[in-house]
Protein backbone atom coordinates (compact mmCIF):
# COMPACT_ATOMS: atom_id res chain seq x y z
CA UNK A 1 0.00 0.00 0.00
CA UNK A 2 2.95 2.46 0.17
CA UNK A 3 3.68 2.24 -3.04
CA UNK A 4 0.26 3.57 -3.70
CA UNK A 5 0.21 6.51 -1.41
CA UNK A 6 3.56 7.16 -3.48
CA UNK A 7 1.81 6.96 -6.53
CA UNK A 8 -1.05 9.45 -5.03
CA UNK A 9 1.55 11.95 -3.65
CA UNK A 10 3.18 12.07 -7.50
CA UNK A 11 -0.09 12.92 -8.75
CA UNK A 12 -0.68 16.25 -6.84
CA UNK A 13 1.31 18.31 -8.91
CA UNK A 14 -1.76 17.64 -11.80
CA UNK A 15 -4.28 17.60 -8.60
CA UNK A 16 -3.21 20.85 -8.24
CA UNK A 17 -3.62 21.83 -11.75
CA UNK A 18 -7.25 20.56 -12.09
CA UNK A 19 -8.18 22.84 -8.60
CA UNK A 20 -6.77 25.89 -10.22
CA UNK A 21 -8.56 25.51 -13.54
CA UNK A 22 -11.82 25.41 -11.59
CA UNK A 23 -12.22 21.71 -12.23
CA UNK A 24 -13.10 18.95 -10.08
CA UNK A 25 -10.56 17.13 -7.85
CA UNK A 26 -13.12 14.69 -6.11
CA UNK A 27 -11.73 10.57 -5.70
CA UNK A 28 -13.79 10.01 -9.47
CA UNK A 29 -11.27 12.78 -10.97
CA UNK A 30 -7.88 11.64 -8.94
CA UNK A 31 -8.75 7.75 -10.38
CA UNK A 32 -8.89 8.67 -13.96
CA UNK A 33 -6.07 10.81 -13.46
CA UNK A 34 -3.73 7.59 -12.21
CA UNK A 35 -5.38 5.72 -14.86
CA UNK A 36 -4.07 7.99 -17.56
CA UNK A 37 -0.89 7.97 -15.96
CA UNK A 38 -0.64 3.90 -15.51
CA UNK A 39 -0.31 4.15 -11.57
CA UNK A 40 -2.23 2.62 -9.20
CA UNK A 41 -3.37 4.19 -6.01
CA UNK A 42 -5.78 3.08 -3.03
CA UNK A 43 -8.70 1.96 -4.10
CA UNK A 44 -11.12 3.49 -1.48
CA UNK A 45 -9.22 6.34 -1.62
CA UNK A 46 -12.22 8.90 -1.96
CA UNK A 47 -10.04 12.18 -2.99
CA UNK A 48 -7.63 15.11 -2.43
CA UNK A 49 -10.94 17.44 -3.59
CA UNK A 50 -13.00 15.89 -0.37
CA UNK A 51 -10.15 16.52 1.74
CA UNK A 52 -9.47 19.74 1.18
CA UNK A 53 -13.14 20.71 2.33
CA UNK A 54 -12.90 18.84 5.28
CA UNK A 55 -9.53 20.71 6.15
CA UNK A 56 -11.07 23.98 5.72
CA UNK A 57 -13.77 23.32 7.76
CA UNK A 58 -11.82 21.67 10.52
CA UNK A 59 -9.07 24.82 10.42
CA UNK A 60 -11.67 27.60 9.79
CA UNK A 61 -8.76 28.89 6.93
CA UNK A 62 -8.90 28.52 3.58
CA UNK A 63 -5.59 26.49 3.04
CA UNK A 64 -5.53 24.46 0.01
CA UNK A 65 -4.41 21.58 2.03
CA UNK A 66 -2.86 18.10 0.58
CA UNK A 67 -4.88 15.72 2.47
CA UNK A 68 -6.72 12.43 1.53
CA UNK A 69 -10.22 12.42 3.01
CA UNK A 70 -8.87 9.51 5.51
CA UNK A 71 -6.36 11.76 6.81
CA UNK A 72 -8.55 14.59 7.52
CA UNK A 73 -11.04 12.60 9.38
CA UNK A 74 -8.59 11.60 11.72
CA UNK A 75 -7.68 15.09 12.31
CA UNK A 76 -9.40 17.21 15.04
CA UNK A 77 -11.61 20.24 14.83
CA UNK A 78 -10.51 23.72 15.52
CA UNK A 79 -13.17 23.16 18.44
CA UNK A 80 -11.46 20.40 19.71
CA UNK A 81 -7.62 20.75 19.61
CA UNK A 82 -8.75 24.54 20.95
CA UNK A 83 -10.11 22.92 24.62
CA UNK A 84 -7.57 20.20 24.29
CA UNK A 85 -4.57 22.82 23.71
CA UNK A 86 -6.13 24.98 26.74
CA UNK A 87 -6.02 22.39 29.28
CA UNK A 88 -2.44 23.71 29.66
CA UNK A 89 -2.67 26.87 29.07
CA UNK A 90 -0.58 27.67 32.05
CA UNK A 91 2.11 25.83 31.42
CA UNK A 92 3.39 26.91 27.54
CA UNK A 93 6.01 29.29 28.22
CA UNK A 94 7.16 26.20 29.61
CA UNK A 95 8.50 24.51 26.73
CA UNK A 96 10.79 25.41 23.81
CA UNK A 97 9.87 22.79 21.52
CA UNK A 98 6.50 21.62 20.46
CA UNK A 99 6.93 17.94 19.04
CA UNK A 100 4.15 16.27 17.17
CA UNK A 101 5.43 12.46 16.61
CA UNK A 102 2.37 10.39 14.26
CA UNK A 103 1.73 13.77 12.09
CA UNK A 104 -0.53 12.42 9.52
CA UNK A 105 -0.76 15.45 6.87
CA UNK A 106 -0.01 17.90 9.98
CA UNK A 107 -3.74 19.44 10.33
CA UNK A 108 -3.43 19.00 14.56
CA UNK A 109 -0.20 20.81 13.85
CA UNK A 110 -1.82 24.02 12.06
CA UNK A 111 -4.22 23.71 14.95
CA UNK A 112 -1.49 24.50 17.57
CA UNK A 113 0.18 27.50 14.42
CA UNK A 114 -2.77 29.08 14.54
CA UNK A 115 -3.67 28.96 18.01
CA UNK A 116 0.33 29.44 19.29
CA UNK A 117 -0.17 33.56 19.55
CA UNK A 118 -3.15 32.87 22.29
CA UNK A 119 -1.56 29.88 24.01
CA UNK A 120 1.77 32.09 24.91
CA UNK A 121 3.14 29.72 23.11
CA UNK A 122 6.31 30.75 20.46
CA UNK A 123 8.54 28.19 20.72
CA UNK A 124 9.60 25.47 17.51
CA UNK A 125 7.67 22.94 15.63
CA UNK A 126 9.06 19.40 14.49
CA UNK A 127 6.37 17.22 13.38
CA UNK A 128 7.11 13.12 12.29
CA UNK A 129 5.53 10.32 10.75
CA UNK A 130 6.51 6.90 10.30
CA UNK A 131 5.30 7.26 6.89
CA UNK A 132 7.31 8.84 4.36
CA UNK A 133 4.29 9.88 1.96
CA UNK A 134 2.54 11.52 5.28
CA UNK A 135 5.67 13.34 6.47
CA UNK A 136 5.82 14.92 3.06
CA UNK A 137 1.95 16.06 2.51
CA UNK A 138 2.95 17.64 5.96
CA UNK A 139 5.79 19.59 4.66
CA UNK A 140 4.05 20.95 2.34
CA UNK A 141 1.07 21.97 4.30
CA UNK A 142 3.60 23.89 6.65
CA UNK A 143 4.84 25.29 3.50
CA UNK A 144 0.94 26.37 2.54
CA UNK A 145 0.69 27.68 6.30
CA UNK A 146 3.57 29.64 5.47
CA UNK A 147 2.38 31.33 2.47
CA UNK A 148 -1.00 31.47 3.62
CA UNK A 149 -1.09 35.76 3.18
CA UNK A 150 0.11 35.80 -0.35
CA UNK A 151 -1.83 32.86 -2.14
CA UNK A 152 -0.60 32.56 -5.60
CA UNK A 153 -0.71 29.22 -7.60
CA UNK A 154 2.80 29.76 -8.57
CA UNK A 155 4.00 30.26 -5.24
CA UNK A 156 2.09 27.13 -3.72
CA UNK A 157 3.38 25.07 -7.03
CA UNK A 158 7.10 26.16 -6.49
CA UNK A 159 6.38 25.16 -2.18
CA UNK A 160 4.85 22.07 -2.82
CA UNK A 161 8.01 21.22 -5.45
CA UNK A 162 10.26 22.31 -2.65
CA UNK A 163 8.76 20.31 0.44
CA UNK A 164 8.07 17.06 -1.78
CA UNK A 165 11.76 16.76 -2.98
CA UNK A 166 12.77 16.72 1.22
CA UNK A 167 11.09 15.17 3.88
CA UNK A 168 12.55 17.35 5.71
CA UNK A 169 10.38 20.93 4.31
CA UNK A 170 10.09 23.74 6.61
CA UNK A 171 7.13 25.94 7.67
CA UNK A 172 7.29 28.86 10.18
CA UNK A 173 9.97 27.25 12.71
CA UNK A 174 8.58 24.04 11.67
CA UNK A 175 10.66 20.79 10.91
CA UNK A 176 9.22 17.96 9.56
CA UNK A 177 10.89 14.24 9.71
CA UNK A 178 10.17 10.64 8.91
CA UNK A 179 10.50 8.52 12.51
CA UNK A 180 9.23 5.73 14.73
CA UNK A 181 8.00 7.50 17.67
CA UNK A 182 9.47 4.58 19.47
CA UNK A 183 12.60 4.35 17.97
CA UNK A 184 15.56 6.43 19.34
CA UNK A 185 15.87 8.65 16.51
CA UNK A 186 13.67 10.92 18.39
CA UNK A 187 16.05 11.75 21.46
CA UNK A 188 17.26 14.90 19.19
CA UNK A 189 13.67 16.06 20.61
CA UNK A 190 14.67 18.10 24.09
CA UNK A 191 13.04 16.55 27.32
CA UNK A 192 11.74 20.24 28.57
CA UNK A 193 9.45 19.86 25.14
CA UNK A 194 5.45 19.16 24.35
CA UNK A 195 4.15 16.69 23.00
CA UNK A 196 1.27 15.36 21.27
CA UNK A 197 0.85 12.18 19.78
CA UNK A 198 -2.38 10.89 17.62
CA UNK A 199 -2.15 6.92 17.73
CA UNK A 200 -5.51 6.23 16.81
CA UNK A 201 -5.85 4.65 13.27
CA UNK A 202 -8.87 4.58 10.77
CA UNK A 203 -9.28 1.97 7.93
CA UNK A 204 -11.00 3.22 4.81
CA UNK A 205 -12.79 5.89 6.87
CA UNK A 206 -13.54 3.74 9.74
CA UNK A 207 -12.19 4.50 13.09
CA UNK A 208 -10.60 1.30 14.24
CA UNK A 209 -11.27 0.34 18.15
CA UNK A 210 -8.90 -0.15 20.42
CA UNK A 211 -6.49 -0.33 17.62
CA UNK A 212 -3.66 2.35 18.60
CA UNK A 213 -0.12 2.65 16.25
CA UNK A 214 2.98 2.81 18.14
CA UNK A 215 0.64 0.30 20.90
CA UNK A 216 -0.96 2.24 23.24
CA UNK A 217 1.20 0.97 26.52
CA UNK A 218 4.76 1.63 24.73
CA UNK A 219 3.82 5.21 23.48
CA UNK A 220 2.26 6.29 27.18
CA UNK A 221 5.29 5.34 28.57
CA UNK A 222 7.46 7.05 26.29
CA UNK A 223 5.28 10.24 26.66
CA UNK A 224 5.90 10.11 30.26
CA UNK A 225 9.68 11.03 29.18
CA UNK A 226 8.71 14.42 28.14
CA UNK A 227 7.64 17.57 30.35
CA UNK A 228 4.40 18.08 28.43
CA UNK A 229 2.47 15.16 27.09
CA UNK A 230 -1.26 14.65 25.55
CA UNK A 231 -2.57 11.75 23.76
CA UNK A 232 -5.69 11.43 21.65
CA UNK A 233 -7.79 8.31 22.14
CA UNK A 234 -10.98 6.87 20.94
CA UNK A 235 -14.14 8.45 21.96
CA UNK A 236 -15.49 5.08 23.67
CA UNK A 237 -12.50 4.54 25.76
CA UNK A 238 -12.98 3.64 29.15
CA UNK A 239 -12.70 6.62 31.45
CA UNK A 240 -11.98 4.33 34.79
CA UNK A 241 -9.62 1.94 33.92
CA UNK A 242 -7.60 4.82 32.13
CA UNK A 243 -7.89 6.43 35.63
CA UNK A 244 -6.61 2.96 37.62
CA UNK A 245 -4.32 2.06 34.60
CA UNK A 246 -2.59 5.54 34.34
CA UNK A 247 -2.83 7.57 37.62
CA UNK A 248 -0.18 10.03 36.93
CA UNK A 249 -2.86 11.34 33.77
CA UNK A 250 -5.60 13.14 33.61
CA UNK A 251 -8.35 12.56 30.94
CA UNK A 252 -10.43 14.79 29.32
CA UNK A 253 -13.86 13.47 27.51
CA UNK A 254 -14.12 16.46 24.95
CA UNK A 255 -17.42 17.69 23.33
CA UNK A 256 -18.14 19.57 20.01
CA UNK A 257 -21.36 20.33 18.39
CA UNK A 258 -23.54 17.87 20.50
CA UNK A 259 -21.06 14.91 20.00
CA UNK A 260 -18.45 13.31 21.91
CA UNK A 261 -14.97 13.54 19.80
CA UNK A 262 -12.16 12.51 21.72
CA UNK A 263 -10.51 10.64 25.08
CA UNK A 264 -7.88 13.08 25.96
CA UNK A 265 -4.71 12.37 27.98
CA UNK A 266 -2.86 14.98 29.62
CA UNK A 267 0.76 14.51 31.37
CA UNK A 268 2.33 17.09 33.14
CA UNK A 269 5.77 16.25 34.92
CA UNK A 270 5.17 16.20 38.37
CA UNK A 271 8.47 19.10 38.82
CA UNK A 272 5.62 21.64 37.28
CA UNK A 273 2.07 22.06 38.52
CA UNK A 274 -0.49 19.81 37.86
CA UNK A 275 -2.79 20.93 34.51
CA UNK A 276 -6.42 21.46 35.12
CA UNK A 277 -7.25 22.09 39.33
CA UNK A 278 -5.27 20.16 41.81
CA UNK A 279 -6.07 16.20 41.88
CA UNK A 280 -8.55 16.33 38.28
CA UNK A 281 -8.83 12.88 37.24
CA UNK A 282 -11.13 13.52 34.81
CA UNK A 283 -12.47 16.24 33.11
CA UNK A 284 -15.94 17.05 30.34
CA UNK A 285 -15.24 19.81 28.43
CA UNK A 286 -18.09 21.51 26.09
CA UNK A 287 -16.89 23.31 22.96
CA UNK A 288 -18.43 26.48 24.46
CA UNK A 289 -16.01 26.45 27.26
CA UNK A 290 -18.04 24.77 30.12
CA UNK A 291 -16.06 22.29 31.91
CA UNK A 292 -17.09 19.45 34.59
CA UNK A 293 -14.44 18.30 37.00
CA UNK A 294 -14.46 14.72 38.94
CA UNK A 295 -11.05 15.13 41.41
CA UNK A 296 -12.06 11.18 42.00
CA UNK A 297 -13.56 8.30 40.53
CA UNK A 298 -15.97 6.52 42.28
CA UNK A 299 -17.60 2.65 41.20
CA UNK A 300 -21.62 3.77 41.50
CA UNK A 301 -21.33 4.53 45.58
CA UNK A 302 -25.28 5.14 45.44
CA UNK A 303 -27.88 3.09 44.66
CA UNK A 304 -29.70 3.13 41.35
CA UNK A 305 -33.12 3.52 41.84
CA UNK A 306 -35.83 0.74 42.36
CA UNK A 307 -39.63 0.55 41.25
CA UNK A 308 -42.02 2.46 38.87
CA UNK A 309 -41.36 6.36 38.96
CA UNK A 310 -44.10 8.30 40.58
CA UNK A 311 -45.84 11.49 39.54
CA UNK A 312 -44.34 14.36 41.45
CA UNK A 313 -40.90 13.14 41.38
CA UNK A 314 -37.90 15.35 40.68
CA UNK A 315 -35.60 13.66 38.00
CA UNK A 316 -32.79 15.16 35.86
CA UNK A 317 -31.84 14.35 32.35
CA UNK A 318 -27.96 14.21 31.91
CA UNK A 319 -26.65 15.74 29.20
CA UNK A 320 -25.53 13.20 26.53
CA UNK A 321 -22.25 14.31 26.76
CA UNK A 322 -21.97 13.05 30.73
CA UNK A 323 -24.08 10.18 29.36
CA UNK A 324 -21.45 9.10 26.81
CA UNK A 325 -18.37 9.96 28.94
CA UNK A 326 -18.77 6.55 31.53
CA UNK A 327 -19.10 9.46 34.08
CA UNK A 328 -22.60 9.74 34.93
CA UNK A 329 -22.66 7.48 38.33
CA UNK A 330 -19.23 9.11 39.62
CA UNK A 331 -21.18 12.98 38.93
CA UNK A 332 -23.97 11.16 40.85
CA UNK A 333 -22.25 10.20 43.75
CA UNK A 334 -20.60 12.99 43.88
CA UNK A 335 -23.47 15.24 43.82
CA UNK A 336 -25.92 12.56 46.40
CA UNK A 337 -27.82 11.78 43.35
CA UNK A 338 -29.61 8.28 42.46
CA UNK A 339 -29.25 6.67 39.19
CA UNK A 340 -32.30 5.47 38.37
CA UNK A 341 -31.16 4.27 34.66
CA UNK A 342 -27.82 5.18 33.69
CA UNK A 343 -28.29 4.35 29.97
CA UNK A 344 -30.40 7.07 29.23
CA UNK A 345 -29.26 9.31 31.88
CA UNK A 346 -32.71 9.66 34.23
CA UNK A 347 -31.16 10.40 37.57
CA UNK A 348 -33.32 11.05 40.76
CA UNK A 349 -33.14 13.89 42.85
CA UNK A 350 -33.63 13.66 47.10
CA UNK A 351 -32.96 17.22 47.85
CA UNK A 352 -34.23 19.63 45.05
CA UNK A 353 -32.78 22.39 46.82
CA UNK A 354 -29.00 20.97 46.59
CA UNK A 355 -29.17 19.92 43.24
CA UNK A 356 -26.39 20.93 41.06
CA UNK A 357 -26.64 23.50 38.69
CA UNK A 358 -25.20 23.79 35.25
CA UNK A 359 -25.33 22.68 31.81
CA UNK A 360 -25.16 19.01 32.80
CA UNK A 361 -28.81 18.42 34.03
CA UNK A 362 -32.09 19.32 32.97
CA UNK A 363 -34.40 19.30 36.15
CA UNK A 364 -37.94 18.06 35.72
CA UNK A 365 -41.20 17.49 37.87
CA UNK A 366 -42.32 14.26 36.83
CA UNK A 367 -46.21 14.72 35.60
CA UNK A 368 -46.83 11.25 34.63
CA UNK A 369 -46.04 7.93 32.97
CA UNK A 370 -47.59 5.51 30.02
CA UNK A 371 -46.35 2.73 27.04
CA UNK A 372 -45.76 4.30 23.81
CA UNK A 373 -49.06 3.35 22.52
CA UNK A 374 -51.09 6.15 20.57
CA UNK A 375 -54.05 6.35 22.79
CA UNK A 376 -52.68 5.98 26.17
CA UNK A 377 -50.10 9.09 25.15
CA UNK A 378 -53.27 11.53 23.95
CA UNK A 379 -54.83 10.12 27.38
CA UNK A 380 -51.95 11.29 29.20
CA UNK A 381 -51.45 14.99 27.41
CA UNK A 382 -55.49 15.40 27.81
CA UNK A 383 -55.22 17.56 31.10
CA UNK A 384 -52.62 19.78 29.23
CA UNK A 385 -53.90 20.19 25.89
CA UNK A 386 -53.04 23.75 24.43
CA UNK A 387 -49.93 23.95 26.57
CA UNK A 388 -46.70 23.78 24.21
CA UNK A 389 -44.63 20.29 24.04
CA UNK A 390 -41.44 19.51 23.58
CA UNK A 391 -41.01 16.01 21.80
CA UNK A 392 -37.61 14.18 22.69
CA UNK A 393 -36.34 10.86 21.72
CA UNK A 394 -33.75 9.54 24.15
CA UNK A 395 -34.26 5.85 23.19
CA UNK A 396 -33.63 3.89 20.24
CA UNK A 397 -34.60 4.50 16.25
CA UNK A 398 -37.88 3.15 17.06
CA UNK A 399 -38.75 5.94 19.44
CA UNK A 400 -37.39 8.86 17.16
CA UNK A 401 -40.07 7.32 14.62
CA UNK A 402 -42.70 7.53 17.05
CA UNK A 403 -41.94 10.95 17.69
CA UNK A 404 -42.19 11.92 14.16
CA UNK A 405 -45.35 10.43 13.72
CA UNK A 406 -46.67 11.95 17.04
CA UNK A 407 -45.75 15.62 15.48
CA UNK A 408 -48.18 14.73 12.54
CA UNK A 409 -51.12 14.28 14.46
CA UNK A 410 -50.71 16.34 18.12
CA UNK A 411 -52.54 19.82 18.23
CA UNK A 412 -49.76 20.94 20.82
CA UNK A 413 -46.58 22.66 19.62
CA UNK A 414 -43.48 23.70 21.30
CA UNK A 415 -39.93 23.91 20.55
CA UNK A 416 -36.80 23.61 22.84
CA UNK A 417 -38.08 26.03 25.35
CA UNK A 418 -41.48 24.68 26.17
CA UNK A 419 -41.92 24.04 29.77
CA UNK A 420 -44.02 20.49 28.74
CA UNK A 421 -41.55 17.58 27.55
CA UNK A 422 -42.42 14.47 26.32
CA UNK A 423 -39.66 12.16 26.10
CA UNK A 424 -39.48 8.29 25.19
CA UNK A 425 -37.08 6.36 27.20
CA UNK A 426 -35.85 2.55 27.55
CA UNK A 427 -35.95 2.16 31.16
CA UNK A 428 -34.58 -1.48 31.51
CA UNK A 429 -35.96 -4.15 28.74
CA UNK A 430 -39.49 -2.02 28.18
CA UNK A 431 -39.71 1.72 26.49
CA UNK A 432 -42.05 4.04 28.27
CA UNK A 433 -43.06 7.80 27.70
CA UNK A 434 -42.28 10.47 30.78
CA UNK A 435 -44.08 13.81 30.54
CA UNK A 436 -42.15 15.74 32.29
CA UNK A 437 -42.52 19.84 33.22
CA UNK A 438 -39.22 21.63 33.55
CA UNK A 439 -38.07 23.43 36.92
CA UNK A 440 -36.01 25.57 35.24
CA UNK A 441 -36.71 29.63 35.82
CA UNK A 442 -39.08 30.76 32.57
CA UNK A 443 -36.97 33.42 30.33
Amino acid sequence: MSEQWQNLVDLFPQVLSLIHQGKKADGLAIHKLAQKNGLAIPPWFQGVGRGFQKCQLKLQHKLELFCASEMAEMGSSWQVAKARYELLKPHWQKVQVAYLPCCGAGLDALHLLSQASGLGYNGSLILSDIYPVAAKMAAYNMAAYKMSDNNTAAKKMSAYKTAINSAEGNGIQAQVLVEDFLQPGHERVPRESYVFLDPARRSEGQRLKDDYLPPLKSSMQQLELFLMAQIKLSPGENIQELVMTHPSWSWTVIQAKGEIKEVCGTYVHPSITNAGSDGVKAIITRDNGENCYFKQLHHSLRPEGTGKLKPGQVLALAAPALVKSQLLEDFASHHKLCTYDASPGILLIPDYQQSPEGPWLDTFTLLGECSRRPKEIRSLLKPYEGRPLELRAMGDSSDAELMRTLKTYLSQKGSADSRLVLVTVKLGKSRRCLLLESLRNPK
